[in-house]
């Protein structure tokens, strides 16, 4: 999340360098600027893929340890449920969609969360300048 709230920064700033660039005065851009906003978002994309992929990979360990220890839980009851036709099928595909679902949840609730706290700040001061909300009225940093 945090190089979610770096990434939007950097936007503003590149865009804020794209339009100095286009004004055609006397603060025009020069070419070095350019590339250290270049610079930057390429080691801020590198870091992403980065941190995404060992996310990716520790959520996923866990994911399979936890659907082990289902099935362990699961295994406890084995002789009465081995009668059952299909009964192991059903062991594997139930933990599988438990621990799957319940990883995307926890993921996303988890990840909602940290973006809304990582970004509220900056909601915050960019509300400085909105009075009014036009049902409610006058509202301090309305957004």
């Amino acid at each position: 999340v945090h190089l979610n709230v770096l990434l939007n920064d950097w936007f503003g700033d590149f865009y804020n360098l794209i339009q100095k660039a286009l004004s055609k005065g006397d603060g025009a851009m020069e070419e070095a600027e350019l590339y250290q906003e270049l610079a930057t978002v390429g080691w801020l994309c590198v870091t992403y893929i980065v941190v995404a992929i060992v996310l990716n990979f520790f959520t996923k360990h866990w994911c399979f340890r936890w659907r082990t220890a289902l099935t362990q839980a699961y295994l406890v009851h084995w002789k009465r449920l081995r009668t059952v036709e299909g009964a192991s099928q059903r062991v594997q595909e139930d933990s599988m969609r438990f621990a799957t679902l319940t990883e995307h949840l926890g993921a996303s609730a988890i990840e909602s969360c940290m973006s809304l706290i990582a970004f509220l700040p900056i909601l915050y001061g960019l509300s400085k300048n909105i009075t009014t909300i036009p049902i409610f009225g006058r509202v301090p940093h309305a957004l």
